[in-house]
């Protein structure tokens, strides 16, 4: 009776593991994914992606690109937005659009992408593209929408516990002194300051994040 009651426990918490609440992409539009292992269909025009699933489980951002069949993909002046919407789909609201070439490089905003919610869910974290060799991080507040470059980097991370919570993991295109160029991964605070290279390949990376 005893091997039964814990092979019972065991079930449980695999199966709770395994419908575990997320979203997914498919055709162009984002799906939100119960506990229960229920799907249900939150955006319908088939131009969406990039969705992530905030750290309450109560709402889903996701970038809505209007590709222009004229422009080759990720032209930093093809349209595109920053979505905020609940898990029922009920009440999507506009964060901010691209703004395309214009300004100082840091302060374009173009094809989002590598969405990531602050540890407590008032703010997001994106990629915009900007410089040839590295996009632009941005932070916005969800909110007030008042959004403001952060730092140069690709390839973002975030740590959501420990130490380090709420600090990023960037992948940063540097220059050694004599020649040639690095991408190496560093941890940075949430103000864009660099501490240290924390992996060189996305293997360590991995084992990194794994640790966090």
């Amino acid at each position: 009776m005893k091997n039964w009651c814990l092979g019972l426990c065991l079930f449980g918490v695999l199966m709770g593991h395994a419908f575990a609440a997320s979203v997914r992409e498919q055709g162009g539009d984002i799906f939100y994914v119960g506990d229960d292992g229920q799907s249900h269909q939150l955006t319908t025009s088939q131009n969406h992606t990039a969705a992530v699933l905030s750290p309450d489980g109560k709402r889903v951002a996701y970038v809505r690109l209007y590709q222009d069949p004229k422009r080759q993909f990720g032209d930093p002046d093809e349209k595109c937005e920053l979505w905020l919407t609940d898990i029922e789909g009920k009440s999507p609201q506009l964060l901010l659009q691209n703004k395309g070439e214009t300004g100082p490089v840091e302060e374009r905003l173009a094809y989002f992408n590598h969405l990531k919610f602050t540890p407590d869910g008032k703010s997001l974290y994106f990629l915009s593209a900007a410089w040839a060799t590295s996009n632009a991080v941005h932070l916005i507040d969800l909110t007030t929408k008042q959004e403001h470059f952060v730092t140069a980097g690709n390839s973002l991370d975030l740590i959501t516990k420990g130490k380090y919570a709420g600090y990023l993991v960037l992948s940063l295109h540097k220059y050694y002194q004599r020649s040639g160029s690095y991408d190496h991964y560093w941890l940075v605070t949430p103000d864009g300051r660099e501490i240290k290279v924390v992996a060189k390949t996305e293997r360590e990376l991995a084992r990194f994040m794994r640790g966090k």
